[in-house]
């Protein structure tokens, strides 16, 4: 579900930045690179900050964050360009507190022979949701606009981040402690 209606907000970026704002192909790249510096910058903080909270509570927040930054982009008014591009940087801070302790979850999981397997299996299933997500954010794009994939997408994102966290709340407190 967050694949979906994530993965094709990285083909939205030039377009929000050329259609909804009226920018340039300096102006796309520029949020490009910022959002990439943003997720230089937040993996750096997850690599310090990375025992401090549980995997969940980290994979939770990064998506509340990137929900809530796509929420508020497809908000903005077509004269808010620099709010975007702030909102861009934050986006990319808070992938690697959702990708990093996804993979971490998915490493302690399974056997090391197993492991290849498993994360191809993910990359894959991941991947594919792909292209389902940029035919369905085509169509939508095509008739409400491109900042209601974002603001839709938002949306998506956050009530995966809730799921998430009370799913593995809930089979947290399931499980009897020694």
């Amino acid at each position: 579900v967050f694949s979906i209606a994530f993965m094709p907000l990285a083909t939205l970026f030039p377009y929000m930045t050329l259609s909804h704002f009226g920018r340039g192909g300096y102006s796309a790249s520029l949020v490009e690179a910022v959002f990439s510096i943003g997720m230089i910058l937040g993996g750096l903080l997850l690599s310090m900050f990375s025992s401090k909270w549980s995997d969940i509570s980290y994979m939770s927040v990064g998506l509340l964050v990137i929900g809530l930054t796509c929420v508020i982009s497809g908000l903005i008014g077509p004269n808010a360009f620099v709010i975007f591009a702030i909102l861009s940087f934050f986006m990319g801070s808070a992938a690697p507190f959702f990708n990093g302790p996804f993979m971490a979850m998915i490493q302690r999981s399974f056997e090391p022979e197993m492991l290849g397997r498993v994360i191809s299996l993910v990359t894959s299933i991941m991947m594919l949701s792909s292209p389902i997500g940029l035919l369905l954010a085509g169509a939508v794009v095509d008739r409400y606009g491109v900042q209601l994939w974002f603001l839709g997408s938002g949306i998506v994102v956050m009530l995966t981040a809730l799921f998430i966290f009370i799913q593995f709340r809930r089979l947290a407190s399931a499980i009897p402690m020694n």
